[in-house]
């Protein structure tokens, strides 16, 4: 089993509209070659995080969150220790087991998180079973995989 220093994780489900962005994201990814960084979805289960965290020196999350005050397609990028304050918390929105913020804080006292964590959170406005992902959030996909990439 390959051991990867890094990971970029798409969260989300492709069945409830712009929750399917964080997983859209990672299809486009995957297309590139990634030295020692494992490039995967989460689709449910966002305790799985907590697994992929050990051993890593930088995780990205990419997810979707819902806000009343940002646009659809606005993208929320916080790093390591911005996720805890509440002036820079981002909204949180979660098809997932546990929400992702709360994920974190079981991670950090587990002391299970990667060494760097950066989540680049963007917002939808389409939640619902069956919805189609909403023009301003498709809209965003290739800057935010764009951005990634200056990250390797």
């Amino acid at each position: 089993m390959t051991e990867y220093k890094k990971a970029i994780i798409g969260l989300g489900n492709e069945y409830l509209g712009d929750d399917a962005v964080g997983i859209k994201i990672i299809d486009e990814l995957k297309k590139y070659n990634f030295k020692d960084t494992l490039v995967t979805k989460v689709i449910d289960d966002s305790l799985k995080l907590i697994e992929i965290f050990q051993g890593k020196e930088l995780v990205i999350i990419i997810d979707a969150v819902k806000d009343k005050v940002q646009k659809p397609g606005y993208l929320y990028k916080l790093e390591s220790d911005e996720v805890f304050y509440t002036e820079t918390r981002m909204p949180s929105f979660s098809s997932h087991t546990l929400d992702l913020i709360k994920v974190l804080e079981l991670a950090k006292a587990l002391g299970a998180l990667p060494k760097e964590i950066k989540i680049y959170g963007i917002v939808g406005e389409k939640f619902q079973k069956g919805d189609s992902m909403s023009e301003m959030v498709s809209d965003v996909i290739n800057s935010v995989v764009n951005e990634i990439l200056k990250e390797f």
